[in-house]
């Protein structure tokens, strides 16, 4: 998971990086290991979840993603820092996200939509693997409970 929202960027910021088109297939054609991308785009936030194998270098994964939406939203790529987490705490984070627990106004219920829109676009763009379209689904389901 990578991301800017609005706890850690401006949001001048995450409005010019939203504005990056096609990122999904973009960074399925440049993500050697990628087996899957989801792009989240919000007023608040721009969150690119990447379904790849454990043994990918984080680093090397987290600078490609910066340097491709960089070039996507047309921004200097000194400007684009995202968070990033790995693995478990990335599952973590999509849940949280999609019960709007990490969201401005904590528990708002539009970033469940979001979220499944987001995963019917990859879906839809062809790069949404397996594991992470069920990873989007539980998270849906779970922002339900919440």
């Amino acid at each position: 998971m990578l991301s800017a929202d609005h706890r850690f960027a401006p949001l001048d910021d995450i409005a010019r990086l939203s504005g990056a088109t096609d990122l999904g297939p973009t960074l399925m054609r440049s993500l050697p290991h990628a087996r899957g991308v989801m792009v989240l785009r919000t007023c608040n936030r721009v969150t690119i979840y990447v379904d790849a194998p454990a043994s990918t270098d984080p680093h090397a994964l987290k600078d490609a993603v910066e340097r491709e939406l960089a070039t996507a939203s047309h921004s200097p790529r000194a400007d684009v820092r995202l968070r990033h987490l790995w693995g478990r705490d990335g599952l973590v984070d999509l849940f949280a996200t999609a019960s709007g627990l990490e969201s401005m106004v904590v528990g708002e219920r539009e970033i469940a939509g979001q979220m499944r829109r987001a995963a019917r676009t990859a879906w839809e763009d062809g790069t949404l693997s397996c594991d992470l379209g069920r990873a989007a689904e539980r998270a849906s389901a779970a922002s339900r409970r919440v």
